[in-house]
């Protein structure tokens, strides 16, 4: 085990080794992607894959950092952490789950102190159909002239400017304009590119690589920048589908304790994106059902997080400035999306393994298409005694008898008044005595960690060591 603090790294060289070493410690493989350039110290550059379970596996849960380069320093303390964490891993292998940790998705950014690529290209607007007409930023045009000034700091009459423009459109749409992205200004702030970049295309090999085998895949991306200081949103990340939102909601919500927000219906601290990075799961994956989030951890302000980010932009503009003002704005970068201290961590490492563990309990919930394997099935069986019954598998066209063979482990019409299945036994746990009668909704227990389950039994008033037929049904 490796403490909290400890997980961390001061440089993305030394968060490269801890990586390395832990997954070496764990006796995991480990595929390194090697960037074209070298980093900040001259030291070699990769995006690092490991992969923790079968290659065969159906169930695949990815846990990924550095998409923005420079916010990379917290998502891979929260890898190094978990490779580390062997009750987390054991959960992971009991459940069926095959965990990917992909570190440094943008190596040259996180060396760097950037949150660019080195073509410039914020990785999570970079994933459109590049054949197709690029979607538009107008909003952008407008805030071009007061983002980069010729000099820095900026001077009285653009801060006025940007002043003005905030009172006049607000704070809300000064965000969306910058951050929306846009495919116009080659060196500007948000660039998303014209063509595929290098972590685009490498990532895509990955995801092929190691996705297709896989009908579930669930995906927590490691962020930073947005929000309270030390609060993880679950910021949903999948297609504009009300169901898979449902789904997203259903793994990561809590009951409400951990809300998952939405691009879409504007309850995210994000502003509405395109070209965003796990479109590439539909691309490279498309048999899998796919259910994904973005960890976005809060560090400063947003107005600081947006200063510091024109600072470093204008920086890389003026290669020539002072080597005293290069460090003031590199350390202002750093210290925008990576907050170095202890209680800080802490919050990352604790929120980061909850959403962990909550992902391996939805990828275990039966999917969609299961349940509805599961209905039919089960209405089947119970109804087949009736007369004149002539029931098919309708998706698959099969007659009566290869339906009724799927289903043996459904008892005969004789059986016992006291036999029922087993999925009736797990509705009435569910539901609560007599719950099945009055039609009401099963209630899933969910366990927030490892070890409640047995609490949860407690509570319920299980007893130890009995038998099926000693389940306590609550009044």
């Amino acid at each position: 085990m490796i403490g909290i603090v400890q997980a961390f790294a001061p440089t993305y060289a030394r968060a490269r080794t801890q990586f390395l070493e832990a997954a070496a410690t764990a006796s995991l493989p480990i595929e390194s992607h090697r960037h074209p350039l070298l980093g900040r110290d001259g030291e070699d550059l990769a995006m690092d894959v490991v992969r923790d379970g079968p290659p065969d596996a159906d169930k695949l849960l990815i846990v990924s950092s550095g998409c923005h380069g420079v916010e990379g320093f917290c998502g891979s303390g929260v890898q190094v952490f978990a490779l580390h964490d062997q009750e987390w891993r054991d959960l992971a292998h009991a459940q069926g789950v095959a965990v990917l940790y992909i570190h440094a998705l943008n190596p040259y950014g996180f060396s760097h102190l950037r949150r660019t690529t080195h073509e410039n290209v914020d990785l999570n607007r970079n994933f459109h159909d590049f054949g197709q007409p690029l979607p538009v930023n107008a909003a952008y045009r407008e805030v071009a002239p007061l983002l980069l000034p010729h000099a820095w700091p900026p001077q009285a009459d653009n801060v006025q400017a940007v002043q003005a423009y905030i009172a006049t459109h607000g704070a809300a749409a000064w965000q969306a304009a910058i951050t929306r992205g846009q495919h116009e200004f080659a060196q500007g702030l948000y660039f998303g590119g014209t063509a595929p970049t290098w972590s685009n295309q490498t990532l895509r090999a990955v995801l092929r690589q190691h996705g297709r085998r896989a009908s579930r895949v669930g995906w927590i991306d490691l962020h930073t920048g947005l929000g309270p200081s030390g609060l993880g949103e679950r910021i949903y990340c999948g297609p504009d589908d009300a169901a898979a939102v449902q789904r997203a909601r259903h793994w990561w919500a809590g009951d409400g304790a951990t809300p998952v927000t939405s691009i879409y219906d504007g309850s995210s601290t994000s502003a509405f994106l395109t070209g965003l990075m796990w479109t590439a799961i539909l691309d490279e994956c498309p048999q899998a059902e796919f259910t994904g989030i973005a960890m976005e951890y809060g560090t400063q302000p947003l107005q600081d997080v947006l200063q510091a980010l024109r600072a470093e932009h204008w920086l890389y503009l003026h290669p020539q400035a002072p080597a005293v003002q290069a460090a003031q704005i590199k350390a202002q970068m750093l210290a925008a999306f990576y907050t170095d201290t202890d209680a800080w961590k802490g919050q990352i490492i604790s929120q980061a393994r909850q959403s962990m563990f909550q992902a391996v309990q939805g990828l275990n919930r039966p999917s969609e298409r299961e349940y509805v394997l599961r209905y039919s099935a089960a209405n089947f069986c119970r109804h087949r005694s009736l007369p004149n019954l002539s029931i098919k598998d309708q998706r698959h066209g099969r007659p009566e008898r290869h339906f009724r063979s799927r289903c043996g482990q459904f008892q005969e019409p004789q059986r016992a008044s006291r036999q029922r299945h087993v999925a009736e036994d797990l509705c009435a746990v569910q539901a609560g005595h007599g719950g099945r009668q009055h039609r009401k909704e099963a209630q899933l227990l969910r366990r927030g960690g490892p070890r409640q389950v047995g609490r949860m039994g407690k509570a319920q008033g299980h007893r130890s060591g009995c038998c099926q037929a000693a389940v306590h049904r609550p009044d």
